[in-house]
């Protein structure tokens, strides 16, 4: 928990801007979002996360006009089939997180550029440690 704390005192001198795409149904995002944003939140980065999109295009419309600095991707696995290839596509080289681990997808979804899977299985420390060095946050 220390390491948390420490990680966050240095985040929240100039907190990054996570924007979250929840894309789809309330029902189809919501878990994810909620997750996303604890997690997030205890490292103190700032969360975007109170827009939903019915289709990927309104999405990167409004993620292009955020100023955020990374975008996490909310939706359910079966969605991201759908959504992850042309959001990878039309808001790379920002920041991609994923949130979730669909673990026969993650080669694939890496190499379109998905830079960060969030899930419950992860390290958060070290999720959250990786995420500020590739947003240059810290060294």
């Amino acid at each position: 928990m220390k390491q948390v704390e420490e990680l966050r005192a240095q985040i929240s001198q100039n907190a990054p801007k996570i924007m979250f795409l929840n894309i789809g149904t309330v029902a189809e995002y919501k878990a994810r979002a909620d997750f996303s944003s604890g997690f997030f939140q205890m490292a103190g980065y700032q969360v975007m996360g109170d827009m939903a999109f019915n289709t990927v295009q309104e999405a990167i419309m409004a993620a292009k006009d955020s100023g955020a600095d990374a975008f996490c991707i909310c939706s359910t696995d079966a969605k991201y089939e759908e959504i992850v290839a042309p959001l990878c596509k039309d808001l790379n080289p920002s920041i991609l997180i994923l949130a979730g681990y669909p673990a026969d997808k993650v080669e694939e979804y890496k190499a379109l550029g998905i830079d960060v899977f969030i899930h419950i299985r992860a390290n958060a420390y070290d999720t959250l440690k990786d995420l500020a060095r590739k947003l240059e946050v810290i060294q």
